[in-house]
């Protein structure tokens, strides 16, 4: 299996990976729930459920559109007071889930594709904070 295979199963499997994605991260880092609050999770699992698609996408062809996308979601991220650590949060989340997802066709091949792949995006959204000033309070 490799990164072409996982996201299709991913896609595939409708939002049954969101929501599982969202329980792992909730559960490892119970810190991060206030983020979220308000925030409809179905719709949510959704959301990442593409937004995976386009990670997928990025580590191979990382074309003008996707890096403007990219840093939109760093930028309001950013808006929403979201901290850098939390990246790192995401990433062990997300490969924890992904790993669980797709169960004895993990491999360490595939763990570091998708390793590599949110590297790249988190990067690329990591650009729109050091874009952005820190507010100063007065």
């Amino acid at each position: 299996m490799d990164l072409n295979d996982s996201i299709s199963d991913i896609l595939d499997s409708d939002l049954r990976f969101g929501r599982s994605f969202y329980s792992t991260f909730f559960k490892r880092y119970p810190q991060v729930e206030k983020y979220f609050d308000g925030v409809n999770l179905h719709r949510q699992a959704a959301v990442l459920t593409m937004t995976l698609l386009v990670i997928e996408n990025y580590r191979t062809a990382q074309r003008p559109a996707m890096s403007t996308y990219l840093r939109e979601l760093g930028a309001r991220h950013n808006e929403w007071d979201v901290p850098l650590e939390m990246y790192d949060y995401f990433r062990d989340s997300l490969l924890e889930s992904l790993s669980q997802f797709h169960g004895k066709d993990w491999s360490d091949n595939l763990n570091s594709q998708w390793d590599t792949a949110i590297d790249c995006t988190i990067r690329e959204m990591v650009k729109a904070y050091e874009a952005q000033p820190e507010s100063t309070p007065t």
